[in-house]
């Protein structure tokens, strides 16, 4: 063998050796970005009964409302639907907001923070992460939060704003919204490219093989436990839920932003392309439908089968489950946010004109309602038929207003023989029944001393026509106690204990 031959096997060996090498200093990196834990941990147990910590039966816990990404709320909404609220954040806000099991609305922002409001539209706390926070949050059932942030971190939070736990997954962002399996199983895609499992007590269940580019697509996990997701490869996958293996993928011929939703073993997704897909569990084309715009929309699907859907062609789509276009609304500008719809079959979007419009089942158009700039979030139903929408730097709360209390008494000044009548009205603008916390007090103000007197606390039903009783407030009145008294009322939202109303009225007893 010659000398130049010689040099040339050489060479080749410490290239193959060099490259073998590079793959394998590749995995150690990897698996030790995803050992990486914070130390902020609460002194609670570890969650062993996974299945306790499924996804929460609140009126709204995660994107689209449900794993399979339904869009559907098993709520009714309202007839006519007026602002209620106005909340200001310093930043844009793009993810949705999502329902605790406690009442109360959480969202995250583009200033880092993930923010708890009430019901109300006031600040309950903030939590700082370490990036932006597009991705909707998930709550599962005993009220831990989890939300994902642009710094590639899963956080666990508890209702009162507190980390459970901390876990990095990658050094890219994450916009995919998290998602609870049956098991508890926590899914969220990354920029990365891979699908993370990550179990309730924030140790890595497993890391998928390459799904090319996750960009804002998020998890939806079908009954069988099968775990479908879009890529910016212009792919679905089908991922098993055991250990994060592909079973197929199903090419698309286009990027996909757009969520998966699943409905009677389809599973519906749209592509920037134009193309909304229907495909097969087995992972082929059951049939497609073509827009003239990107899809980002992630569709609602209703109990029937129909598919609601935006598009960037500025139209929203009605189809049935064969494919076949029922009818679709002009909006004059593109859609960007995903579809909800409440029991009755109406449908909630958005579209970059700032509105938010509600359709009946047969496309007519209910209500449209000026919103605010770009809109990114889901239109949220709660339990009451208000819509919450995140527009611009601002979540908005639409609805029928609250009742409103008003208190009179007949008298002023009396005496201990005089009967007082003491008469509560609460308003109710609803078309239904709505039951709230009353609590009424009577005080005597002595030596500038509040006394208690009386008090009661009681739930009470208000029809539509408004409630209406009256009150003798003499029994509680003690012979000898002259002077100054206050008679007061409070309405309190029954969930979250907030205070809707407050009313007070003070008048003068004197001597016989």
């Amino acid at each position: 063998m010659t000398r130049n031959k010689l040099l040339i096997i050489i060479a080749l060996v410490l290239a193959a050796g060099f490259a073998v090498y590079s793959k394998v200093v590749k995995i150690p990196q990897k698996q030790v970005l995803l050992q990486q834990e914070s130390s902020i941990r609460e002194s609670e147990p570890v969650i062993k009964d996974v299945a306790a910590n499924t996804l929460a039966e609140s009126p709204w816990p995660a994107f689209q409302a449900d794993i399979k990404h339904s869009g559907r709320s098993i709520y009714k909404g309202l007839d006519n639907l007026k602002k209620k609220w106005v909340f200001q954040v310093n930043s844009i806000v793009e993810s949705s907001v999502v329902i605790g099991v406690d009442g109360f609305l959480y969202f995250g922002a583009y200033d880092s923070n993930f923010y708890s409001i009430t019901r109300l539209g006031k600040m309950r706390w903030k939590f700082p992460t370490r990036g932006p926070v597009r991705a909707t949050a998930a709550i599962a059932k005993d009220g831990t939060i989890y939300v994902a942030s642009r710094d590639g971190t899963l956080y666990a939070l508890n209702s009162h704003g507190k980390a459970k736990w901390i876990r990095v997954l990658s050094e890219k962002p994450i916009d995919s919204s998290p998602v609870i399996g049956p098991d508890g199983t926590i899914f969220v895609g990354c920029h990365d490219g891979y699908l993370y499992a990550v179990n309730p007590d924030g140790t890595l269940r497993w890391v998928s093989e390459p799904l090319g580019h996750i960009s804002a697509s998020s998890p939806a996990v079908a009954e069988d436990g099968t775990i479908y997701i879009g890529s910016y490869d212009g792919s679905l996958y089908a991922l098993d839920n055991n250990n994060g293996r592909v079973k197929w993928k199903f090419q698309t011929s286009g990027g996909v932003r757009a969520s998966p939703a699943i409905s009677d073993g389809t599973i519906y997704i749209g592509s920037r392309s134009g193309i909304l897909y229907a495909v097969n569990s087995s992972g082929t084309l059951k049939w497609k439908f073509n827009t003239k715009g990107d899809i980002r929309s992630s569709a609602a699907v209703s109990e029937d089968g129909k598919i609601f859907f935006g598009s960037w062609d500025g139209y929203f789509y009605a189809l049935s489950n064969k494919g076949r276009l029922l009818w679709k609304y002009d909006t004059g500008r593109p859609i960007e946010a995903s579809v909800s719809m409440d029991r009755s079959g109406n449908v909630y979007f958005t579209s970059l004109t700032a509105r938010l419009y509600v359709l009946n089942p047969d496309g007519k158009l209910k209500q449209k309602l000026k919103t605010a700039t770009f809109i990114h979030g889901t239109p949220v139903l709660d339990a009451d038929g208000t819509v919450y929408l995140t527009a611009g730097t601002r979540v908005l709360a639409f609805g029928i207003p609250l009742p409103a209390l008003d208190l009179t008494i007949d008298k002023r000044e009396f005496s201990l023989k005089e009967p007082v009548k003491a008469t509560v009205k609460l308003s109710n603008k609803h078309s239904e029944n709505i039951s709230l916390h009353l609590k009424v007090w009577l005080d005597f103000i002595e030596n500038g001393q509040m006394k208690i007197i009386t008090v009661e606390d009681k739930l009470v039903s208000i029809i539509p026509e408004g409630l209406i009783f009256d009150m003798l407030l003499n029994p509680s009145i003690k012979e000898g106690d002259e002077g100054l008294y206050k008679f007061g009322a409070r309405v309190i939202l029954p969930v979250t204990g907030e205070e809707i109303d407050y009313k007070e009225i003070f008048f003068y007893r004197h001597a016989e």
